[in-house]
């Protein structure tokens, strides 16, 4: 959003790169809050993602990206931070990975997300 207006954009925060090669039942969870989604909008447009093979540069043409699902998300109409619950992602187990958040907006929706946590842990079972 800028200038007043929904601009057509793509961004990427990508996390350094993290260490799991002696984690097990790896699991992450967020704190995030969202709003302005509106009918042009999904979570399609507000991406988590996990690549083990990022070898830095654009993440949009460099890595394999996987999209994790799974997390409970904000309604994306207020600034109300919500708690993801632990999604699984120990496919990554014994990896070094980078955690990226994918932002899309276009002309007809621009919604503005926020990320307060990122939590890694290894589960117990």
């Amino acid at each position: 959003y800028g200038d007043n207006a929904n601009q057509a954009n793509e961004n990427w925060l990508v996390s350094p790169q993290i260490d799991l090669s002696e984690r097990s039942q790896v699991r992450l969870s967020i704190r995030e809050a969202i709003n302005f989604m509106n009918e042009h909008t999904s979570y399609d447009d507000l991406q988590i993602l996990v690549s083990s093979n990022y070898p830095g540069g654009d993440p949009g043409q460099e890595g394999d990206w996987e999209v994790i699902t799974g997390f409970n998300r904000p309604p994306g109409n207020n600034w109300t931070f919500v708690d993801s619950g632990s999604v699984d992602i120990s496919a990554f187990d014994g990896q070094s990975i980078h955690i990226a958040f994918r932002y899309l907006s276009t002309t007809s929706g621009a919604p503005a997300w926020q990320i307060s946590k990122i939590i890694l842990t290894e589960s117990s079972q």
